[in-house]
């Protein structure tokens, strides 16, 4: 068996997809395919899968990954039409490409494969190695909320001026819900870097998975009640996002160690290293 990891995007209507539809969809992609991934054993089989990061309803990305197991590369082979004509297993980085083209050819419009790897034996799951993730985060003027929001950094020097003050605060304690109940939790330590451009369109970095994950719009929310907490109540704020909050996922990170200083990584690590 041979372990792969896929990295694809997501944009359009299908950013309204929940998270175990697209793992359902997933494993259609896969037997249109004809990829020949692995199965579990036992009274109820199931495609050896798995996601690194469930993404916001509404969200779109290019920074998705997902854990597949192969049996094999043997049907991993280009149609007639994509000049395929090597009857013996494709290997390398070809084969890798192919996968991610056969797949494309069976996406719904919205969900692209981008790049895929061969993952060394032992490796970390993508669903317990994300440490990080990268967003762009943009108000919408044609919610009233959004706009109130984009009128409220306007009128308190630009949504630059209102993060820089926001990042200088000693501390930036929020309520956050969990499974079994609500604490108080300091975002400050979970934000690696945040910039707003002239536009009040926000990047940020923060930190991401089953231990310290902070949602983008609690972020979001958490900015506009500092900046005014009478007309923005958190708890509020944050549940009404879904429709005022445009939400992009650039990229998804695991961390690693170099030369004695942790970075960042992409799960598929084909970019430069993001020192934290």
């Amino acid at each position: 068996m041979t372990k792969v990891r896929i990295k694809f995007s997501k944009h359009g209507p299908v950013r309204f997809v929940g998270h175990l539809d697209l793992m359902r969809y997933f494993q259609k992609v896969m037997r249109r395919a004809g990829v020949d991934i692995a199965y579990s054993e036992g009274y109820s089989p199931h495609q050896l899968m798995s996601f690194a990061q469930p993404l916001p309803a509404g969200a779109t990305s290019d920074g998705e990954y997902a854990d597949l197991t192969l049996q094999s590369f043997r049907d991993i082979r280009l149609s007639e039409s994509q000049n395929a004509n090597a009857k013996e297993e494709l290997s390398g980085e070809d084969t890798l490409k192919s996968l991610c083209l056969r797949m494309n050819s069976v996406m719904h419009e919205g969900i692209t494969v981008t790049d895929a790897a061969v993952l060394e034996q032992g490796a970390e799951k993508a669903m317990t190695s994300v440490a990080a993730c990268r967003w762009r985060l943009a108000f919408r003027a044609e919610d009233p909320l959004g706009q109130r929001a984009k009128d409220a950094l306007a009128g308190q020097g630009g949504a630059k001026a209102v993060l820089t003050r926001f990042l200088q605060s000693e501390r930036i304690v929020v309520r956050k819900k969990t499974k079994k109940a609500e604490k108080d939790v300091d975002l400050k330590p979970l934000i690696h870097e945040a910039l707003a451009d002239a536009d009040g369109v926000i990047r940020v970095l923060m930190k991401a998975g089953s231990v310290d994950n902070v949602r983008p719009a609690l972020f979001a929310a958490a900015l506009l009640s500092f900046a005014d907490a009478a007309a923005f109540p958190l708890q509020e704020t944050e549940q009404q996002m879904i429709s005022a909050l445009q939400v992009h996922r650039e990229e998804t990170y695991l961390a690693a160690e170099e030369e004695g200083r942790e970075v960042l990584l992409p799960l598929i690590p084909a970019t430069t290293p993001t020192r934290v």
